[in-house]
């Protein structure tokens, strides 16, 4: 995500994160921003997936709120159709327990896509 800072930086995110969707440069955070903004949505992460073609697809992981399980996925998506353009939208969204963090609990993103791929291996 592009962030205008105080001392006249702008800070991108990771550039490992950043996904290449088609050409296009999706940072993680821009789509994490919208979906976090739901009701029903705790915390949620954005990775790009590669399908069997090699072509990357976006992919949301949401950790729902206590109770809100079957309704966040429709949420989500009505939300990322209305706010995001085509190529920033998350092909599938991925409903799961909790995220996988680092030792400071930043969202390993890494991580989420090393099992991703480990489990279509």
């Amino acid at each position: 995500m592009m962030h205008d800072r105080d001392d006249g930086w702008i800070y991108l995110g990771r550039s490992d994160n950043i996904i290449n969707v088609g050409g296009m440069k999706v940072f993680p955070a821009d789509v994490e921003d919208e979906i976090a903004r739901v009701p029903g949505v705790d915390s949620c992460a954005v990775v790009g997936i590669p399908d069997e073609n090699d072509v990357v697809h976006i992919t949301a992981y949401v950790v729902p709120e206590e109770g809100q399980r079957e309704v966040v996925n429709d949420r989500v998506l009505a939300a990322v159709r209305r706010a995001l353009p085509p190529y920033k939208r998350p092909r599938t969204i991925r409903v799961v327990p909790a995220l996988p963090t680092t030792s400071t609990g930043k969202t390993a993103h890494w991580l989420i896509r090393r099992q991703e791929t480990e489990q279509r291996a």
